[in-house]
């Protein structure tokens, strides 16, 4: 569905596909679809080198979508999608829509935009000028996000070192 905000507004929005299929309805045959239905605004890039790749796929971006839209695929119920961690990362605002896990985890932590309908992003988007833009980034938590993460690293790191399974 997000690649339909591109089909209707070629001239503003890209979206850049990485990855490759994990099953659960998304096969290869989908992304190719989705591809020729963007008419050149929506390019599917295929397999990346994880961790490797991630600059260049991320440094580009305005936004990283981290909406679970198929029903089959749990990981935004069972856990967060590395998406936002990798988008936060790489200092890139998150798009959620739909009500959920990662909608909530998004806006908790003023991550990036939330969205309850789809609607509702397509007009943002449609509408969106630099000015919009800046202001969106400015509000995104990257540091105190980053903070965070490392005070739970560091935590777990400490619970492990004291860990002697000889005890």
């Amino acid at each position: 569905q997000m690649t339909n905000i591109a089909v209707g507004i070629p001239h503003k929005i890209a979206f850049h596909l990485h990855g490759y299929s994990t099953g659960g309805g998304f096969g290869d045959d989908f992304l190719l679809e989705q591809v020729k239905k963007g008419k050149g605004s929506v390019y599917f890039h295929g397999k990346y080198r994880y961790p490797d790749d991630l600059p260049s796929i991320f440094s580009p971006a305005h936004f990283t979508v981290v909406s679970e839209e198929h029903p089959m695929n749990l990981n935004g119920t069972l856990n967060l999608t590395n998406r936002i961690y990798e988008s936060v990362a790489h200092y890139t605002p998150c798009i959620a829509i739909g009500r959920g896990a990662i909608y909530d985890y998004i806006k908790t932590n003023n991550l990036g935009l939330v969205f309850e309908k789809f609607e509702d992003c397509s007009r943002l988007l449609a509408d969106l000028d630099e000015n919009s833009y800046i202001e969106i980034y400015k509000r995104t938590n990257f540091e105190g996000f980053s903070r965070r993460q490392q005070s739970q690293f560091e935590e777990l790191k400490g619970i492990f070192s004291n860990f002697n399974p000889n005890q």
